[in-house]
């Protein structure tokens, strides 16, 4: 069926955007590589990613929808420790903004992904309520939201 218009019109928008906005040169007007594979081991583990855009001395991750950067921390965490050097960043494109993600506590950042390790480990893939979930796609039909309402 395709997209609608009002989708494509908003695709469209985000990239003008991103071609655009003078908040995004120091990321986009340099050399950088797209949809770079990343692999992070953990303790037996290989945690798998692919980032937007990998450059010199940062990783990116472009979001379209409202963003809260700290939802995002655990994936650009892993992003910037599989790539030792880099700064972790997000590409706001809805907001038109850059938002840094904090990794200086590598052993803080690293006890995170571990905790998530432990759950994909046992086989704990449950919802886990919180602030994030009022942005959530899957709210209406997940189970837990009154969980996370109610806090």
């Amino acid at each position: 069926p395709g997209f609608s218009p009002q989708t494509v019109t908003q695709a469209i928008t985000l990239l003008q955007r991103w071609d655009s906005s003078p908040e995004f040169e120091k990321v986009r007007d340099v050399p950088a590589e797209s949809e770079v594979p990343l692999e992070l081991p953990l303790d037996g583990l290989r945690l798998q990613g692919r980032a937007d855009r990998v450059g010199a001395d940062f990783v990116l991750d472009f979001k379209t929808g409202e963003v809260d950067p700290h939802e995002f921390g655990d994936q650009l965490t892993a992003y910037a420790l599989a790539l030792p050097g880099h700064r972790a960043v997000i590409a706001d494109l809805r907001a038109g903004k850059l938002h840094p993600v904090r990794v200086d506590d590598a052993p803080a950042a690293r006890h995170g992904l571990q905790t998530l390790a432990d759950g994909i480990r046992a086989r704990d893939y449950g919802a886990r309520p919180d602030t994030h979930c009022f942005h959530c796609g899957y709210r209406e039909i997940c189970a837990d939201r009154l969980r996370s309402s109610a806090g």
